[in-house]
């Protein structure tokens, strides 16, 4: 599903029009990521916690070669699924 999709779909159940709900989602997905960049987490209790995640640098093996290599360290998003939407899931 692209962020299209999910403005149609957002817009035909709330009856708002496709700009509105646009705006209404990029509002939201900037909220999210300052939230993110600031270093806090985002709960939406039962369905999903947003956190920030921190790798450190660490020594990998390329498949390929078997040879050592460096992996850098990098900052990314771990996403944990809720309770309520776990057992959406397993239904």
């Amino acid at each position: 599903m692209t962020k299209k999709d999910i403005i149609t779909t957002v817009a035909l159940a709330t009856g708002q029009t496709k700009k509105a709900t646009e705006e209404t989602i990029n509002a939201t997905i900037t909220a999210i990521k300052a939230s993110i960049l600031a270093g806090d987490k985002i709960q939406f209790t039962g369905d999903f916690t947003i956190s920030p995640k921190h790798s450190k640098a660490r020594e990998g093996r390329n498949p390929s070669t078997g040879g050592k290599l460096q992996i850098e360290a990098s900052n990314g998003i771990s996403i944990k699924i809720g309770k309520t939407f776990k057992n959406q899931l397993n239904k």
